[in-house]
């Protein structure tokens, strides 16, 4: 699957809500690129997010874990809470 159809497949599965985060551990160096494509592929996908380093998958689980409860039960703003992590 591209990296193209990935977002296509998401928002065409109408589950997605407007101001979606879409978290990712897979492409360090292609992030960027990877983001944009998503961007344009789905607007209901706001954020891209993944770590700028190797991590373990515990390590992925804690940040990740870290993120959603900030900014769902704190109401942190996703490009805030990206730089704390």
């Amino acid at each position: 699957m591209s990296w193209k159809e990935l977002p296509i497949l998401l928002c065409s599965s109408q589950d997605m809500n407007e101001d979606s985060v879409l978290m990712l551990s897979c492409c360090r160096g292609g992030i960027m690129d990877v983001a944009y494509t998503i961007f344009l592929a789905c607007h209901q996908i706001c954020y891209v997010l993944g770590p700028r380093q190797g991590l373990t998958t515990a390590d992925m689980q804690i940040c990740f874990g870290i993120f959603l409860y900030n900014k769902e039960m704190h109401g942190v703003d996703p490009v805030v809470e990206c730089y704390k992590n």
